[in-house]
């Protein structure tokens, strides 16, 4: 529903890309060397990984997402928060830290912003 409400009001990347939440993870490409990596933030764990089949434990490398403080989000981060807390729905709340949170590349070890590498993905 918040998707919908995202797109009402014409927000870029969130109104047509916030199922990933649901979906808990979402592909992206590193902003430093272009690898493709899974960002996974669910009933698997909380981690980046190249391994597209990561949850089927393949003994992949795995590096642990880093999730933003709730009271450093500010925008669209900080309203989805609120929105979650509000509606009683505290295990969304937490996955929105790791999606507005930092990660790590399993390929060349850059660290960078999930949203900024989601909204990368989909802007335009």
């Amino acid at each position: 529903m918040l998707q919908a409400l995202l797109a009402f009001e014409c927000v870029e990347v969130w109104g047509r890309h916030l199922d990933g939440l649901n979906d808990e993870e979402y592909e992206v490409a590193c902003p430093q060397c272009d690898e493709e990596i899974f960002v996974a933030f669910g009933q698997y764990g909380t981690f980046t990984t190249l391994d597209s089949m990561y949850m089927n434990d393949s003994g992949s490398k795995r590096l642990p997402l880093l999730p933003a403080d709730p009271a450093d989000l500010t925008g669209v981060g900080k309203r989805l928060h609120a929105r979650a807390i509000a509606d009683h729905h505290p295990d969304v709340a937490e996955k929105l830290t790791y999606v507005f949170g930092r990660a790590d590349c399993p390929a060349c070890g850059e660290r960078f912003g999930v949203e900024e590498a989601i909204t990368a993905r989909w802007s335009g």
